[in-house]
């Protein structure tokens, strides 16, 4: 099923651009690595979190982050309403009404280029809710929001490419110059399927995302959970996955074993 778009909600944003929130002296990609995150996707497990005290405070931490980075949107309200609960330190009761707000739990990649729903279009991606969320800029300036499934990608792959150089014979391209592509099959019909690319530095990151939304998916799908153990280590999500340009090889391709096919009455 091709994703539904439509303008973005009217919601409170913070003024300061990715790159402000940027670590300082760090590239958006490090910044991005650097993240104190979950290691989940799925927010039924923040009540297993929750019921850990450093669990609970580092759950608070980044939802509290999160809201302030413009990541989770949130009214007048709801913001009025959660700087209340903040300062009755009501950690557990702060984050049930922003588990209840648009964006919880998502992941937000800098601006990059994609080429749906039309070639050369910039694009803000999130990733959470098993899905990838885009907020598109058409070559009209009009701004439209759409998500793609990841139970709708049939596969990805993420390739690398470095631009012929003008410059002197022998000279060394620098990391800057390669361009990194995420590209997903994606299921928009019953029998269509089309290829949509994210051309990004942090491509590599969103395919992480991506695996890890699969990985997940495919535990419940069995019958199991995720154990306490993991909910309540402190980590940061994808450090120990990070990998520079010159990693990604021709073949980095993933199949989805989360694929699923959609029937008669899903169209």
């Amino acid at each position: 099923m091709a994703p539904t778009w439509s303008p973005p909600s009217p919601q409170r944003r913070s003024s300061r651009s990715p790159r402000q929130r940027s670590s300082s002296g760090g590239s958006s990609w490090r910044s991005t690595c650097r993240r104190v995150s979950r290691l989940y996707w799925d927010s039924s497990y923040d009540d297993d979190v929750m019921e850990h005290r450093v669990g609970l405070n580092l759950l608070y931490v980044q939802t509290v982050s999160d809201i302030e980075h413009g990541w989770i949107l949130v009214n007048k309200d709801q913001h009025r309403q959660l700087k209340s609960l903040q300062e009755k330190v009501s950690k557990k009761e702060f984050i049930r009404l922003a588990q209840t707000l648009k964006y919880y739990g998502y992941l937000k990649f800098d601006p990059c280029v994609t080429d749906f729903p039309e070639k050369g279009c910039h694009v803000v991606v999130s990733a959470g809710n098993n899905e990838l969320n885009f907020q598109v800029r058409l070559p009209n300036e009009q701004i439209k929001e759409g998500s793609f499934k990841v139970t709708r990608m049939r596969c990805w792959r993420v390739t690398s490419s470095v631009p012929m150089s003008n410059g002197p014979s022998g000279s060394s391209p620098g990391k800057s110059e390669v361009k990194l592509e995420l590209a997903f099959e994606y299921l928009m019909s019953k029998d269509r399927l089309q290829w949509v690319t994210i051309t990004s530095p942090q491509a590599i990151m969103l395919s992480i995302c991506l695996q890890s939304m699969v990985d997940e998916l495919m535990v419940k799908k069995s019958g199991g959970s995720i154990s306490k153990s993991k909910l309540t280590s402190v980590s940061l999500r994808g450090i120990s996955h990070c990998s520079s340009a010159s990693d990604v090889g021709a073949n980095d391709f993933h199949g989805n074993y989360a694929f699923e096919g959609i029937g008669d009455e899903d169209l």
